[in-house]
């Protein structure tokens, strides 16, 4: 390893000391250009080095373009956001300027990759489809495949985070059977891993972790395959998430330090990872280590937040220049500039109000829903049935109906709505009816189905116990959505604010002052 990094550091003195015969060769110039983006994860502040000093040299607007790309994935092996948005970003413009579709295709992904970075995930998505259609036009070859495949990942990834799960991993199996005709083994290594870690992302969302666990395994084998050791860090920290849902703490907190121990960490990552660890020695009952990691976790957060801060500025400029088609000299550019600060400025400004405006707006929705309780009448099965009845469907005996009305009522009484296992077919088994029954009975007298039917009901449990218990008014929101029988705790809040028009924890505020 160490006669690799010495023959590596040669190779870049001698391109240094012959750069202005490179400057005067374009052959030359395309050989080093070549060699910027094969190291530009592995070796970032040397990329950075040898990209300055090429343009300074007569380069043409396709290589300027492929430079500054380099320099933008240096930057974000660096950890700086707003470097890596400003050269993606001027990467694309001397890519438009090229007029070579190739390139401004390749480097649409590029500026795609960053913004789903800063959650522009309509943006990303609009860029990467610009590049599908320019791809279609350009002739079958292998590096054309490559673009396609890295297009997919991407879109794959956007569709992740977008939570259409089902797309998303209909697109990386896709993508799997098509990376199997790249000839290029360092690509190959990269696209694949890339994939595979797509897959365990979206496994691992939507609840099955063995799955999850199978292709972060897959993806860290070709990640270690890889030259440049990519996606090592990700496959890791994803391992480490199906450890959490596992409960391996051990095995979990392995993992993160492995991630620690790789070069060339951006400085998001360990922020995730300390952060990540803290936790995971929450539930290992280790309070010392973990307000460590929190504490080292804020640090790195705070940073990066205000990097990322400055780079969605850019970003924000860049989309309101496209979709306006203002893009004209650098002095119009920079009138422009200070009219989009100082929009991104009244934004933060109304934000922070809205932000306030909303807390009174569930403030009056609570008093509201508080009042209405006090003075609802409880509607019997009867009276509900009145307008909800089955179509072309025989009716249920009589008798039938009312021995399933009276269990209904005593499975209300017992609680047995916070059983995280419950399905309809569990809850008609312990019933000793079919599920077409109870479903129909359901629907009919309570005027719902049967997943709003118990998410009420164990909403309603919680609000009697935040209510009644004014320990439940200090409980964190996670506790509470177990607590109810809710698997998520996004669930959780989305169906408690659907019901009282207040979130969890502004309940639990208003609540507590009440009191």
């Amino acid at each position: 390893m160490k006669f690799a990094v010495f023959i590596n550091s040669l190779i870049f003195l001698f391109l240094l000391g012959y750069s202005n015969c490179y400057s005067q060769n374009r052959k030359g110039v395309d050989s080093l250009v070549e060699v910027l983006d094969r190291i530009k994860f592995a070796e970032p502040d040397k990329v950075l080095k040898i990209s300055g000093e090429l343009l300074n040299k007569n380069v043409s607007d396709k290589n300027r373009a492929y430079i500054y790309r380099s320099m933008g994935y240096a930057f974000m092996v660096k950890g700086n956001v707003k470097q890596q948005q400003m050269c993606f970003e001027k990467a694309y413009d001397f890519a438009i300027k090229s007029g070579d579709t190739f390139c401004r295709t390749k480097i649409s992904c590029s500026l795609a990759e960053a913004y789903v970075w800063l959650n522009l995930y309509t943006e990303a998505e609009d860029y990467l489809m610009k590049a599908l259609k320019d791809s279609e036009g350009l002739k079958d070859s292998g590096e054309n495949l490559e673009l396609k495949t890295t297009i997919n990942a991407l879109l794959g990834n956007i569709y992740y985070f977008k939570d259409n799960n089902d797309e998303s991993i209909k697109i990386f199996h896709k993508n799997l059977l098509l990376s199997k005709k790249i000839t290029n083994q360092s690509f190959y290594y990269k696209v694949v891993s890339y994939t595979y870690l797509g897959l365990g992302n979206n496994y691992l969302k939507i609840n099955e972790p063995d799955s999850a666990n199978y292709y972060y395994t897959k993806g860290l084998s070709q990640s270690l395959k890889s030259p440049e050791k990519i996606n090592l860090y990700y496959q890791y920290l994803g391992l480490a998430d199906v450890c959490i849902v596992q409960k391996e703490y051990g095995k979990a907190i392995d993992y993160y330090q492995k991630c620690l121990l790789l070069k060339n960490i951006p400085e998001y990552v360990k922020a995730n990872v300390f952060k990540k660890m803290s936790e995971t020695y929450v539930q290992m009952n280790d309070t010392g280590n973990a307000r460590k990691f929190a504490d080292s976790s804020q640090l790195y957060a705070i940073k990066t937040e205000r990097d990322k801060g400055k780079a969605l500025e850019l970003a924000v400029n860049k989309i309101r220049k496209d979709k306006t088609a203002i893009i004209a000299g650098k002095d119009r550019d920079l009138t422009i500039l200070y009219k989009i600060l100082a929009v991104i400025l009244l934004m933060f400004v109304l934000s922070t109000t809205f932000y306030f405006l909303d807390v009174r707006k569930q403030k009056k929705k609570y008093l509201k829903f508080v009042g209405e309780q006090k003075t609802k009448e409880p509607v019997s099965g009867t009276e509900a049935a009145a307008n909800h009845f089955s179509v072309g469907k025989p009716a249920i005996n009589s008798e039938i109906e009312r021995e399933i009305l009276q269990n209904l009522k005593k499975f209300e009484n017992n609680e047995g709505f916070r059983n995280k296992e419950l399905s309809l077919s569990v809850l008609a088994s312990d019933l000793n009816t079919n599920t077409n029954y109870l479903s129909r009975i359901i629907n009919q007298h309570y005027g719902k189905n049967f997943n709003n039917y118990i998410s009420d009901l164990r909403i309603g449990y919680i609000i009697k116990k935040i209510n009644e218990n004014s320990d439940y008014q200090k409980y964190k929101i996670s506790f509470l959505a177990e607590d109810a029988g809710f698997v998520s705790h996004s669930a959780f809040s989305t169906k408690f604010k659907e019901i009282t028009g207040v979130s969890p924890s502004n309940f639990m505020n208003f609540s507590a002052r009440k009191s």
